[in-house]
């Protein structure tokens, strides 16, 4: 008899331990990702706003799991991966939970997210050929070069350009400088408002018109602009925090360097 009562309470015990095998949530991990390079989990990186991050997860989940990220900025996902971006600056936790039914486990990590401000921008090769509005350049020989940019009320709608002016706030405007047509001088505009954000093409990169102009005869003449058909070039070096926005449209090239 005492054979058959200790059988009994050893199988309650097994299966009372495989019950909560079962049940148990698993502590989760994942990988924090921009573009192809994985974040190491004791990087202590500072992250522009607007770089895409991605997340994976990177443990094994049951079918009975759920999983839950939460990026510290009011958005949320259920996928086993996810794409965000952060524009404003702070320090954000980014959290995975995995819940079933006997419970939860979460894994957190943190990002400090900082504004890309501008130090200084650069313009080479200046032809007038293409300006808005348009210029007889025949009888010129020195104009004025000024760097202006714009913020505009609405993310997804581009002011309209009338005159070469765009309908929208002007936020900076530098100093003109003189400039010889013929020469291939470069041009340098290192004294920008530092309050001035430099923001990557593509997410919500077009919130900020970045135009190069021309003053002939007191009037303002566009010759190049993020927000009209130019091409659109933009570089990211996290372990140095800088970045370089280059813009290119008939022969003017433009480009605008920040840190963070």
């Amino acid at each position: 008899m005492n054979f058959y009562k200790h059988l009994f309470l050893g199988m309650v015990v097994l299966v009372s331990s495989c019950k909560k095998e079962e049940t148990s949530v698993a502590a989760p991990t994942f990988d924090l990702m921009i573009g192809n390079s994985t974040i190491s989990e004791d990087s202590k990186l500072t992250l522009p706003t607007f770089v895409p991050l991605e997340v994976k997860l990177t443990s094994d989940i049951t079918s009975s799991d759920r999983l839950l990220w939460d990026f510290g900025n009011g958005e949320q996902s259920v996928d086993r991966s996810a794409i965000f971006y952060y524009d404003h600056p702070g320090d954000y936790p980014i959290s995975l939970t995995i819940l079933n039914g006997s419970g939860s486990v979460s894994k957190t990590r943190s990002v400090q997210i900082e504004h890309r401000k501008i130090v200084e921008a650069k313009a080479n090769t200046i032809n007038i050929a293409s300006a808005r509005p348009s210029v007889q350049a025949a009888n010129l020989a020195e104009i004025e070069i000024f760097l202006r940019i714009y913020k505009k009320s609405e993310i997804d709608v581009i002011p309209p350009l009338v005159d070469g002016t765009f309908s929208a706030e002007i936020i900076y405007e530098s100093s003109p400088q003189k400039y010889t047509l013929g020469i291939d001088k470069e041009l340098s505009f290192p004294k920008i408002d530092q309050s001035v954000m430099l923001i990557p093409p593509g997410q919500a990169g077009d919130h900020m018109g970045y135009c190069l102009y021309a003053k002939i005869d007191g009037k303002d003449h566009l010759l190049l602009s993020n927000w009209a058909a130019v091409g659109v070039s933009f570089h990211e070096d996290i372990q140095q925090r800088s970045s370089s926005y280059n813009l290119a449209y008939a022969g003017t090239s433009l480009t605008i360097y920040g840190a963070y």
